[in-house]
């Protein structure tokens, strides 16, 4: 007996030139039994009272955004810490920098009551010459006397303080004071002390504005 040729199922050609695919009959009999579970699954769902949840299909994925590179750390060396000579200097220039604002602010407001100073005795010496006949010379006295006022609360306001140097020990500042003559004395004890006082000294936070004129003792020599 001839042996029985293996068929397989090949997809059959149409006249269109398409092709028509073959099903065997177990694949047949599977897609009705899915379709049996579909519709029994939905009719559970609707004596429950609800719906079947409709399968969503999964988000795609998103690209991560990009990411910054990372910067690039700092080499260690002079430019990560300080030395304390710079912080040093960091903190003058900042001190200094104050220091200057505070200072033009004092020298702003010492300018603007010079200047109303200035008008003021203007006007006292146009009225001086104007009823010098008239007026006594006590009230020309107290006039001028008032304007000393003026002038010493526009210093203090400035931060100028004036007055006598060295008045525990009186021993002759070349800092704050000059010498403008000399008293001869036979006291070794008083050499190069203050004799006289002249005039008063100013000075600025600590450095001098206008010197104290003092007169010294200077032992006689022998």
């Amino acid at each position: 007996m001839p042996a029985k040729k293996e068929t397989t199922d090949k997809p059959k050609k149409t006249a269109a030139g398409g092709s028509k695919t073959r099903y065997s009959y177990a694949d047949v009999v599977k897609s009705n039994q899915e379709v049996r579970d579909a519709i029994k699954a939905l009719a559970d769902a609707i004596a429950a009272g609800g719906s079947p949840a409709p399968e969503t299909a999964p988000a795609p994925e998103q690209p991560a955004p990009p990411q910054a590179p990372a910067a690039e750390a700092a080499p260690k060396g002079d430019s990560e810490y300080l030395t304390s000579r710079e912080q040093f200097d960091i903190y003058n220039k900042i001190i200094s920098r104050r220091d200057a604002e505070f200072a033009d602010r004092n020298f702003m407001a010492l300018m603007e009551q010079v200047c109303a100073l200035r008008e003021d005795f203007r006007r006292l010496c146009t009225g001086l010459e104007q009823n010098a006949a008239s007026m006594k010379s006590e009230d020309v006295f107290n006039s001028f006397k008032n304007y000393q006022v003026d002038i010493d609360n526009m210093l203090k306001d400035a931060g100028v303080r004036y007055g006598a140097f060295n008045t525990q020990d009186q021993k002759a500042d070349p800092v704050f004071q000059r010498v403008v003559g000399v008293v001869p004395t036979d006291d070794a004890s008083l050499d190069g002390t203050v004799a006289k006082r002249l005039s008063a000294g100013y000075e600025y936070k600590g450095r001098p504005v206008y010197k104290e004129k003092i007169m010294v003792y200077r032992k006689k020599s022998q």
